[in-house]
């Protein structure tokens, strides 16, 4: 019986590259003996903020392809974040994998969930845990500049996204500007 690695990358957005993430994950899948036609590569651009386990198409993907494949006894992976950034999402991925003895390598930092027995490796789950709120806490952190950004971005009057208003239209530096070809009819209406 053959067994089968995933090797899971995921980017947040469209305009970054999954290329170094996925041939590191190869290199490491082929370093442990799995071959191309051993390893199950899933790509994905999704964001992993806000987004439980079940919305997200990336994770829906892999568990469905070890839930296919009972061969697949490995998933690698870059980082913890590309998993998920919150602690809930990826709690149920360890245990989703544990219920299977699926090994979960994280390259960055090194983290290798199963002890050669198959079992849950006491230090890699503390240091699961412990990364596991470094990645919430940089989330948090995140989240609060991106707060500052945008109310101090609308004190000064600057657009931060979304629809512009009829009326009004976004000048080359950021700022909101009455429109002067559509504000008469705001001003009639």
């Amino acid at each position: 019986m053959n067994k089968y690695c995933v090797c899971f990358c995921r980017v947040s957005t469209q305009q970054q590259d999954l290329v170094q993430q996925t041939n590191s994950i190869i290199s490491e899948a082929e370093r442990l003996g799995y071959d191309k036609d051993h390893r199950i590569i899933i790509e994905f651009k999704e964001s992993g903020i806000t987004l439980s386990s079940n919305e997200r198409v990336g994770i829906e993907r892999l568990k469905s392809e070890i839930n296919q494949n009972p061969n697949i006894n490995c998933v690698i992976c870059w980082e913890l974040s590309r998993i998920a950034r919150r602690a809930d999402v990826i709690y149920n991925i360890r245990d989703f994998f544990l219920e299977r003895k699926i090994q979960w390598i994280v390259l960055h930092p090194k983290v290798e969930l199963l002890d050669e027995n198959g079992k849950l490796s006491e230090s890699s789950n503390i240091m699961l845990s412990v990364f596991t709120s470094f990645v919430e806490n940089e989330m948090s952190i995140k989240k609060e500049r991106f707060q500052r950004g945008k109310e101090r971005n609308k004190q000064l009057g600057k657009y931060n996204g979304g629809t512009v208003q009829f009326g009004y239209r976004v000048d080359e530096n950021g700022y909101w500007r009455v429109c002067p070809e559509t504000s008469p009819v705001v001003v009639l209406m």
